[in-house]
This record gives C-alpha cells, sequence and structure tokens, in this order.
C-alpha cells in the first residue's frame, strides 16, 4: 500500500541466521523499511523529511554503587512497587499475564504491594502440559494473592495452527515457546474484557536473570580470583544442580563463547550458510562500560534480547485489540539494577538474586525461590 516491495533486508536476515540476533538494530526485515533504535525518536517535517535523533542511552545511566544487601533490596521494592502502580493508571480492565516463573509472580506481588489488587484485576496464563507444565507455580503465585488465574492449555496442535497468521503479525522471526504461547493468552484476555494486559519483562535482562550471565558472572570471579568464587561456584552448581566441574567448565567457556543463547547454549551454525547471504553478516556494536557483566546486561536490554521480545509481545497483543505494559522496564529500576555490584545479582547461587530478597515474604516462597526454568 506504500509502494515498497516486499524484498527482505539481507543484513538484517543474515546477522538472525548467523548469530540469533535480531531486532537489533534499524532494521526491519524489508528492504526499504527501518524501525526507531532504543532510545531514539523521530521528527518529520514536510519539505525537510525525517529526522532521528537519540535522547536516551542505557550505558551512559550508569554508576556503579557501593551498596549492602539489606539497602539494595529495600530501594529494588520501593521501586518494583512504585513502577507498577504507575502502569495501573487506567480507566478501563486490567489483567496480568501470568506465568510461573518469577517475573510475573514479583509483577503480581507488587501490584499487592501497591493496593492495586482491589479492583479485581484478572490473570491469564498458559501451560504446555508435560515435563514443561508450570500449572503449580501459576496456581500458586495466584493463590498467594488470593487469585485465579484462567489457564489455557497450549498443544503442538495449536502452535501448527497459530504459526500463520503470527507469522503475519509479527512480520518477522517468531521467538521461542512462549512466545508462541502468547497468542492464545492475548485472545483469552479479550474473552475476559480485560483492555490493558501488564507483562512481567525485564527483570531477567536487568537483574542479571539468564544461566548464561550467571556463567560469565562465575566465569569473571574465577579468572580474577576473587575471595568469593569458590563459594560461589558452589553455590552455582547447587542451584542448578550440576557438579563443581560442569560449573566451572560452562563458567570458562562463557569468558571465551559470547552470543550463547539464555541457557548458555550455543543456538547457530553460521558455517552451514550460503557463502553470499554470510557475506552480509554485520555484527552489532556492543556496550562498552568497563565490566564484562554490565555490557552483556545492556547488550540484552537494547540490542539482543528486549528490542525482540517487545516486539513479539507488542504485535500480539495488538492483534487481539489490547493494550501492553511492561512495568519493569521502567528507567530507573533499570538503570538501578545495573549500578548495583554483581554479586548481590547473584547471592546464594540464585540468578536475579536481589528481587528474590526484597519480595521475601511478599509471593509464594516456592516461586520465589525457584530455579529460572527457560520455556
Amino acid at each position: 500500500a506504500a509502494g515498497v516491495p516486499a524484498k527482505a533486508d539481507l543484513e538484517a536476515w543474515a546477522r538472525y541466521l548467523y548469530a540469533a540476533s535480531y531486532d537489533d538494530g534499524a532494521a526491519a526485515y524489508f528492504d526499504g523499511i527501518t524501525q526507531l533504535e532504543p532510545g531514539e525518536c523521530a521528527r518529520f517535517t514536510p519539505g525537510k523529511g525525517l529526522k532521528r535523533r537519540r535522547y536516551y542511552d542505557l550505558a551512559d545511566r550508569i554508576v556503579a554503587r557501593d551498596i549492602g544487601v539489606a539497602e539494595a533490596a529495600a530501594e529494588t521494592r520501593e521501586l518494583m512497587v512504585d513502577a507498577t502502580r504507575i502502569h495501573m493508571r487506567a480507566d478501563v480492565p486490567v489483567g496480568v499475564s501470568l506465568s510461573g516463573g518469577l517475573d510475573s509472580s514479583a509483577l503480581l506481588a507488587c501490584l499487592d504491594l501497591a493496593g492495586e489488587l482491589r479492583g479485581g484485576v484478572r490473570c491469564v496464563s498458559v501451560d504446555f502440559g508435560g515435563d514443561l507444565t508450570e500449572r503449580p507455580w501459576i496456581e500458586a503465585a495466584a493463590a498467594h494473592h488470593h487469585l485465579r488465574s484462567r489457564i489455557e492449555s497450549y498443544t503442538p496442535a495449536a502452535f501448527s495452527a497459530d504459526i500463520q497468521p503470527m507469522m503475519w503479525h509479527l512480520e518477522g522471526p517468531i521467538g521461542g515457546l512462549m512466545n508462541c504461547a502468547l497468542a492464545p493468552v492475548m485472545a483469552a484476555a479479550r474473552e475476559e474484557g480485560i483492555t490493558v494486559i501488564q507483562d512481567g519483562t525485564g527483570l531477567d535482562e536487568a537483574f542479571g536473570g539468564y544461566r548464561n550471565h550467571h556463567n560469565l558472572y562465575l566465569g569473571l570471579a574465577l579468572r580474577e580470583g576473587a575471595a568469593h568464587a569458590e563459594q560461589a561456584l558452589d553455590d552455582y552448581a547447587r542451584n542448578w544442580d550440576v557438579s563443581p566441574d560442569h560449573a566451572r567448565a560452562a563458567a570458562k567457556a562463557a569468558l571465551t563463547q559470547p552470543g550463547t543463547a539464555i541457557d548458555g547454549t550455543i543456538p547457530v551454525r553460521p558455517e552451514l550458510l550460503d557463502a553470499g547471504l554470510a557475506a552480509h553478516y554485520r555484527p552489532t556494536t556492543p556496550a562498552r562500560t568497563g565490566d564484562p557483566l554490565r555490557d552483556a546486561l545492556i547488550d540484552y536490554l537494547q540490542v539482543r534480547k528486549i528490542p525482540r521480545n517487545t516486539r513479539m509481545k507488542d504485535r500480539l497483543s495488538m492483534a487481539y485489540g489490547l493494550e501492553l505494559r511492561l512495568p519493569f522496564l521502567d528507567h530507573r529500576l533499570v538503570e538501578f539494577a545495573l549500578s548495583l555490584p554483581p554479586r548481590l545479582l547473584f547471592l546464594h547461587g540464585r540468578s536475579k538474586s536481589i528481587v528474590r530478597e526484597a519480595l521475601a515474604g511478599d509471593m509464594d516462597d516456592g516461586v520465589r525461590l525457584a530455579a529460572k526454568r527457560s520455556i
């Protein structure tokens, strides 16, 4: 309709196939179409065209702080509760996308602390059944706040039926299983009369929730000979249920193999690509704060993870006429998280540990202390 032919942007597709990185820049999969990058805005003036400018760069806002556990937990809690309170401003029904993980359960806990559950907030969830079921954690998280969640089942047959309309709405690569299941979650929310849907995205990326970031933290501690390194190794092994030798190997690999998936594995085989397509590959420029772990988290927030997640979540929510809100991407909370000493993110061998400390007593402990599950 705009007169732009549907032709592939080969540089965008090469980065996706070569490095499993997508939505990581201005390119938008179609040649001749670009998107604003994180922290950018644009002004269009007749006769002068479009002018883009960057108004925010996360790396420039990080100031390392020397802070203890109790103070960090208290400030984390305060910022999380205030962010969720702000995002409840609405004159239409608001719901929560509730998984069995820490982030959405923390969102529910913060809404309770903010006094925002009195209006009958409804929860919508998805269950994959079998070994991937999160139903026990979903029900425990909701029950802690005297709520119930509508749980939709997602099967291979449902995926087969959903994939074509999902591709039409997303206009780009689809993410993992949880992202694929957003369609029935949003459809169920719409059936429940929900207009605004809250989502817990952001804590993993800001507070070190993924195993590959834990691997990097441990690798740096061991390489530097930190006093706490061996204890951190034992804690890691216990939390992830692996041997100390496995933990040491994973930590060492994290120092030499950037670009791993969230579970620490390598998801691509660039040697299999056609040479012509591989020639279009251009790596993105990583952040440079002087701290490898902070740089990795910023990379997830502004390049490798949050941009693609928000594209998928935003477009699938819009497909069902819902407004998506992501309170934990509040810039104050993210900036504070990245200012913390790295050890506060991995206390007792648990990822996102300062968030777990912040909400002790305010959510179900089975959910709060559970190891990260990547679906």
